[in-house]
């Protein structure tokens, strides 16, 4: 290599040098250094793609924003766009559109569900609303719960305490135990109780309660719950052995107050009951006296001379009469006047005794 001037020479086929820091330095970038106008105008490309994709964000900047969580609380059994989707800046035409579109059913209380991102943009794009008018913010996935309550067991009690109870005729009904270990979610909203049971259930032993939760009108779960109350009631007891074949005297029971073992066969509450009822069978003394244990006998029986009486609001007449049937207590009967012949129609109010039926 020669040198002119203190300068080098380029050999022919060799790299031309580069000054850096005061000397010349062999160029590893041959390209560039041969054609630097193919190096501005790579630089000129890539402006022009960051100006681009800046002034594609200065554009959706300007559209209308629709957006959706990625989890949302509905208080509904149903769930809307207009319930998911916010509008900024707010769209009232839009809006209507949006809550008049059905997405999908709430989950029960409790449980969520899950939506494809995809299933909303397509309801979107139905109404018009797509990437090109729209700034869309949409999650690949929404997860979706329902607004609920609780319902503890406290709370349960005291409803059947409070509604159910009352209900049943008994003066002195309490709740026991009621069979519900944990608290039962229902929807958001006002809950009304309906409480249901057999009519043949025995309510002093135990039961399966039937309660229905309804919120707004709707019932929304049911419940059978094993149940146990106590009843007590003032009842009659034997005094005495009481036999198939004689009335049965005040004195011959007394009252006591217990606890009912059974409500399908309903305890004697008033002497008056015995009036025209003897003993199915004999009672021995200390027994519960049931209306089941009694059997109604005619107070007047076919042939009987009866005490016939004649009433009205001056005068109280009486006079002797013969049965032409059996009668009880209460019961319509004919009888006949021995003297004129004459048939009567005559209610039986005691043993041997008729009211004249005008």
């Amino acid at each position: 290599m020669k040198r002119r001037n203190g300068q080098a020479l380029k050999r022919r086929g060799a790299p031309a040098p580069i000054l850096v820091g005061g000397s010349y330095r062999q160029s590893r970038n041959v390209r560039f250094a041969k054609s630097p106008i193919r190096f501005f105008a790579t630089l000129w490309l890539c402006l022009d793609v960051f100006l681009a994709i800046v002034s594609s964000f200065a554009f959706a900047a300007g559209l209308p924003k629709v957006s959706a969580p990625a989890m949302i609380t509905i208080a509904g059994e149903h769930v809307t766009l207009g319930a998911l989707l916010k509008m900024q800046p707010a769209d009232s035409l839009l809006a209507a559109k949006f809550s008049t579109t059905l997405l999908t059913s709430t989950p029960t209380p409790g449980q969520t569900k899950t939506v494809n991102g995809s299933d909303i943009l397509r309801r979107l794009e139905a109404l018009g609303v797509t990437p090109a008018r729209f700034a869309i913010a949409i999650p690949n996935e929404v997860v979706i719960s329902r607004q609920s309550q609780a319902v503890t067991p406290g709370d349960i009690a005291a409803q059947v305490s409070q509604q159910f109870l009352p209900t049943l005729g008994w003066k002195d009904a309490q709740l026991e135990k009621i069979d519900v270990v944990e608290d039962i979610l229902l929807p958001a909203g006002e809950v009304e109780w309906r409480f249901q049971c057999s009519p043949h259930t025995d309510f002093a032993r135990p039961f399966y309660l039937n309660i229905n939760f309804a919120v707004r009108g709707e019932v929304v779960k049911r419940a059978f719950l094993r149940t146990v109350l106590s009843i007590h009631e003032t009842v009659a007891v034997a005094a005495v052995e009481l036999k198939t074949s004689q009335p049965v005297a005040e004195n011959d029971i007394r009252w006591e107050r217990q606890r009912l073992l059974s409500t399908q066969q309903r305890p004697l509450k008033d002497i008056s009951f015995l009036r025209s009822r003897r003993p199915r069978m004999t009672i021995l003394p200390g027994r519960v006296l049931t209306e089941d244990l009694f059997l109604s006998v005619p107070l007047v029986k076919r042939g009987d001379n009866v005490v016939l009486v004649y009433e009205s609001d001056r005068v109280r007449l009486k006079a002797q009469a013969k049965s032409l049937a059996a009668g009880q207590l209460g019961q319509r009967i004919q009888v006949m006047n021995p003297d004129s012949g004459k048939v009567l129609l005559a209610e039986v109010t005691d043993v041997g005794t008729a009211r004249v039926v005008f």
